[in-house]
């Protein structure tokens, strides 16, 4: 089994009791609005169980079922919402590229059904049920050529030929991109070269990876590209100050993992952390010894180039300020304000948005505005 797919379901899993719990609460609410809402979260809840049930039958199959997967931009929006490294998120969506090809992707033959297509084709002669049935069945896995068909057999082989035209058709840039990943990465690894980058992202684009994904990919394939390169100690002796002499294995391994979040060459994060992350970023840059001032100046310039989200903030802020005595109840009032919006109508909710917002903001002018429980808390993480 793929660990990094394994970790992935694990991740969707537990995000799925969470949209579970709020599900909960709203179906005991007895609004309007309640219910709008728990419509939407009933909808995201069987996309996402079904996007897992793929996942599963996929990974836990051999090549003799001959499902692939064409999903590529679900995909990067549930690995966008789910904290995994760049090097899990190319795991995973090399192997289902590489699983693709391997079914003869490159160059469908035979009956092939898209679900996209299905889902807005317009059954005339027969069902999707009954289409389903025939291709499960055993006289279709052992139709011949010279073998007579019934009339209803006729009319759903009509339906599928049709539906594999469409898909055939609507595959054709997807097909056209696993071509690309072929010819200039899965035939190429581990030996890229940087040149081969700018096909290898034409490739991705073209199978509708999103542009968040995107980017990260083109941060990993670089490092991959600079990864047999020896490790400059002139330049080492540049970037960090040398309090404590690292092994050169010690500083692949530490500049291997912080390059999941840092860009070395333009100086900055380069994906949104959560407090446990930026405590383990700070934690890597410590073991590097960059000093106090770069790191205070790397984690500010990152602030400013995030999007400002109060929600987001409050819930990384309350960890960080909820045993703190100043803090304390105006913690307390924005947690009555952040719960009320979850179970209220529109009008209330529109209310509870202004009152959390503002109370945020006054929160956000009383408290210091600098790194010294990070700072703290990353000290104490293993070493």
């Amino acid at each position: 089994m793929n660990k990094s797919i394994e970790k992935f379901i694990k991740l969707i899993e537990e995000g799925n009791k969470f949209y579970e719990r709020n599900l909960f609460i709203l179906k005991n609410q007895d609004d309007p609005n309640s219910k709008r809402e728990a419509s939407k979260i009933v909808d995201i809840l069987i996309n996402r169980r079904m996007f897992v049930d793929q996942l599963n039958r996929i990974i836990n199959c051999d090549l003799s079922d001959k499902e692939t997967f064409n999903n590529f931009d679900g995909l990067s929006t549930l690995l966008d919402s789910n904290r995994l490294k760049l090097k899990e998120k190319f795991d995973i969506i090399l192997a289902l590229v590489e699983r693709n090809i391997k079914l003869g992707f490159l160059n469908i033959q035979g009956y092939y059904i898209s679900l996209d297509v299905v889902k807005k084709y317009k059954f005339t002669k027969s069902s999707l049920e009954e289409v389903l049935k025939f291709i499960r069945s055993e006289r279709f896995t052992n139709l011949k050529a010279e073998d007579e068909l019934t009339e209803k057999e006729k009319a759903i082989i009509d339906e599928m030929t049709e539906i594999t035209r469409l898909s055939t058709e609507y595959l054709k840039p997807t097909v056209e991109g696993h071509k690309i990943l072929d010819k200039y990465l899965l035939s190429k690894l581990p030996d890229i070269k940087k040149e081969d980058i700018p096909f290898i992202m034409e490739g991705f684009t073209k199978i509708e990876i999103t542009e968040n994904i995107l980017k990260e990919l083109e941060i990993y394939l670089n490092s991959l590209v600079n990864k047999k390169k020896d490790v400059d100690n002139t330049q080492v002796k540049n970037n960090y100050q040398s309090r404590t002499m690292l092994s050169n294995k010690e500083l692949r391994k530490l500049n291997k993992e912080l390059s999941n979040y840092y860009d070395f060459e333009s100086n900055k994060i380069i994906k949104a952390l959560s407090l446990d992350e930026e405590l383990y970023v700070i934690y890597l840059m410590q073991k590097l010894n960059f000093s106090k001032d770069k790191i205070e100046a790397i984690l500010s310039n990152y602030e400013k180039m995030i999007p400002f989200n109060p929600i987001v903030l409050y819930v990384k802020l309350h960890d960080k300020y909820k045993n703190t005595r100043e803090s304390e109840e105006i913690l307390k009032e924005l947690e009555g304000y952040f719960q009320n919006m979850f179970i209220c109508d529109e009008e209330e909710y529109a209310i509870n948005k202004m009152c959390f917002i503002d109370t945020f903001n006054k929160f956000l002018d009383s408290i210091p505005h600098n790194y010294d429980y990070e700072f703290s808390k990353a000290k104490e993480l293993k070493r």
